[in-house]
């Protein structure tokens, strides 16, 4: 392999000019199939002289071909089976010498060959010694060593102990100690002033993952020995309170950029490893029947929790009193671990004495809307209602899980923890009534998204009106848009409750009044769900019936602007109850509807498109498309049967729905078969006849069937074959 051509290769993949960018990668393309070039790739990222950017270039292409290609099942493509032992021998030498970036593009390919080649692979092992062993040498070495253990003990991370005690116990024996040596000394500089760095910071890191992955299925006997549990669970304890370097506390970085800082994730995986631990083998549950260590739970609970328990108090206590910083996914953890604690009885002893100021100066607060979220709102209102309002959006937030707390504990202990909470939110709510500053707008959400959150307690309370009336339903006049997005829904979530009929009248107008255009999307988005709630009482329903057109409208506009199945499923249910109202409206409704159904479908079918090759992180998920493209669907069924007694309308509403139908069964996607099928079914049964238009898509349902994709929905699409028998059984004869 000619290491100059590849060298001139990798560097005008780099070049801006198209033509010459392009014949490089054909070429690199070409010659990455031969023998040789992995071991090439590794030549130019070993020398010290080749430029960083052409590093860089050869470490993507040599990752790139040994995850594709390294058990490839194409042998033309595969990596030849001679250059493999060339290519593990290499790989450790090389990481040594690279630098951090180049490192982290070379790591997918590392970790694939640990986990296909490891039992193949003696030499691994050995060069991992070898680098313990000289450690003096520099930071690299120490480095470099536990990024090998690190994957060794990732390949073990799903096997049990009986299938990987012969292989992986040994190393263990001799590594672990060593880790938790290294892990102690790190601290230990780092109490005694000398500064913990991010190089350092990432293999305490490590070294945290290495434990995680050896105890994540199952602990190994070593590591259940009381010695060791009490041993590296002080370990964690100690990360955990570290103080934060200098750095982490900088405040002209964001708290998003602080959670990428590798400190921020030792603090995480601390708490995350002992929370992996209290879950799976220190719980009263099926699964730590399953797997029991009665001897490791005794002193878990026992002798360890406790302990751990005031580290995790102590932190908090700090981070209440403004003394101490604590990154994003620290306190995700350190959230859910409080509330694992509720959920045990031998730790709900020890939160319970702390459980009403931990409510009201940890919880309260950590709801409460950021700055960073408050520009959220304005920059990008529908992520903030994925964050905010979506009960299907992305839990893995503080947020989400100070309020997991809250749900916990009343779903264990309400009868103890109800009182408390509902006395914090009507003082603080009390307190910041007739202030409209952001500060209190940031607290009364805060507030009422607790309220909202137990809902479910508190529908049946006497008190529950006057507190809404006098506390909530006045923020419906704020200037803060957020504020009046959380008055909505929380209103929404009481729709239950027996409300005086002026109260009622003046959320209901609250409701309908911030539908319009000019009103923030979060705004109008929670308006449609209450319009929801509200729809089952008379007198709002009755309200709604005067500008039930105009309404529609608005919810067709809204769902054009957020890809959310609610606002399809909302207008259904406008279509049920209004259908009268609606008629005259109908033929645009439809037109509308499958303007909407066809411009998502089309996007998820584009996107369906995608070669495996290109499918990386930056792939955008289309679950939230296919969800409100079914609910459109599931909106035109109802449409057109709220017109079965209008013949000529029935026609017209056929006409418009066919190009939806069609794209769906021409580009055979088969998420949608059920729904198209019910929407011919309907379609045919209230005309009594097959039109034209139908007997078309009958041709293109006959070619899903030939094609093997309806094959799997005969149940769902037989109502309407069905119907082709019976109202089209003359022209099927002839």
């Amino acid at each position: 392999m000619d290491a100059n051509l590849l060298l001139k290769c990798f560097a005008e993949t780099l070049q801006a000019d198209v033509t010459s960018r392009t014949a490089a990668e054909k070429q690199l393309k070409e010659i990455s199939v031969q023998p040789g070039f992995l071991g090439a790739c590794l030549d130019i990222l070993e020398t010290q002289e080749t430029p960083a950017h052409v590093k860089k270039a050869a470490a993507v292409y040599f990752k790139n071909r040994v995850v594709r290609y390294w058990a490839s099942k194409d042998t033309n493509l595969r990596v030849d089976e001679g250059e493999k032992p060339v290519v593990k021998d290499r790989i450790v030498p090389v990481l040594l010498v690279v630098d951090h970036s180049t490192r982290q593009q070379i790591l997918p390919a590392f970790r694939l060959l640990v986990s296909l080649e490891f039992d193949n692979w003696s030499k691994l092992l050995e060069q991992t010694g070898q680098l313990l062993q000289e450690l003096e040498k520099s930071e690299d070495y120490l480095y470099t060593a536990i990024l090998c253990l690190v994957e060794i003990t990732r390949k073990f991370k799903w096997a049990d102990n009986q299938s990987r005690s012969n292989k992986l116990d040994p190393i263990l024996e001799q590594t672990f100690p060593f880790l938790l040596s290294i892990g102690k000394s790190l601290l230990s500089q780092h109490e005694n002033g000398v500064e913990l760095t991010e190089t350092k910071a990432e293999i305490l890191k490590l070294i945290l993952k290495s434990y995680r992955f050896v105890t994540y299925y199952e602990i190994p006997n070593m590591l259940r020995e009381r010695d060791q549990l009490l041993q590296w669970g002080e370990f964690h304890a100690s990360v955990i309170s570290m103080k934060p370097p200098a750095y982490a506390a900088n405040t002209d970085v964001s708290e998003q950029e602080k959670s990428l800082l590798q400190v921020a994730k030792c603090y995480k995986w601390s708490v995350a490893n002992i929370l992996r631990l209290f879950i799976r083998y220190g719980s009263q549950n099926s699964l730590s029947r399953k797997i029991a260590y009665p001897e490791f739970l005794n002193v878990f609970i026992n002798e360890f929790m406790p302990h751990f328990f005031n580290h995790i108090l102590k932190v908090v206590e700090e981070f209440c009193q403004g003394v101490r910083w604590i990154g994003l996914t620290e306190l995700y953890q350190l959230l859910e671990f409080l509330s694992h604690c509720i959920s045990e009885m031998p730790t709900w002893k020890l939160i319970k004495p702390h459980f009403e100021i931990l409510m009201h100066h940890f919880i309260y607060p950590v709801i409460c809307p950021s700055d960073h979220l408050l520009e959220t709102f304005e920059d990008d209102p529908q992520e903030y209602i994925n964050l905010c309002f979506d009960t299907c959006g992305d839990y893995d937030n503080e947020r989400y899980a100070a309020l997991g707390f809250v749900t916990t504990s009343l779903l264990k202990h309400a009868k103890f923890c109800l009182p408390p909470i509902t006395l914090m939110i009507q003082q603080e709510l009390t307190n910041v009534q007739n202030d409209d500053s952001l500060e209190s707008a940031k607290k009364k959400d805060g507030l009422m998204r607790i309220l909202g959150s137990i809902s479910g307690y508190l529908v049946d309370d006497d008190s529950i009106a006057p507190l809404l009336t006098t506390l909530v339903v006045p923020n419906f006049k704020t200037a803060h848009e957020f504020l009046k997005a959380r008055t909505i829904e929380v209103c929404s979530q009481f729709a239950d409750v027996q409300f005086a009929p002026d109260v009622l009248a003046v959320i209901t107008h609250g409701i309908l009044n911030n539908f319009d255009g000019d009103v923030s999307l979060p705004v109008r988005f929670n308006s449609a769900l209450s319009i929801q709630a509200f729809i089952t009482n008379e007198d709002s329903k009755n309200a709604l019936s005067q500008t039930i057109l105009p309404v529609m409208s608005k919810l067709l506009e809204l769902s054009n602007e957020i890809d959310n199945d609610a606002i399809s499923i909302i207008m259904q249910e406008c279509v049920e109850s209004f259908s009268e109202q609606l008629q005259p409206f109908g033929v645009d409704l439809m037109s509308k509807l499958v303007h909407q159904f066809l411009k998502l479908a089309i996007e998820i079918n584009e996107a369906s498109k995608v070669e495996v090759d290109d499918f990386d992180a930056n792939y955008e998920d289309q679950g939230d498309k296919a969800m409100a493209a079914l609910g459109f669907l599931n909106t035109m069924i109802t449409v057109l049967l709220s017109f079965e007694n209008s013949h000529e309308i029935c026609v017209k509403l056929e006409e418009i729905c066919a190009p939806a139908i069609d794209y769906v069964l021409v580009n055979q996607m088969d998420d949608f078969f059920a729904e198209i099928g019910e929407l011919i079914e309907n379609a045919t049964f209230l005309l009594r006849a097959i039109t034209p238009i139908m007997w078309k898509n009958f041709k293109l349902l006959y070619d899903i069937f030939e094609q093997g994709s309806g094959l799997l929905y005969v149940e769902e699409l037989l109502p309407c074959l069905t119907n082709y028998m019976i109202y089209g059984k003359s022209t099927v004869i002839e």
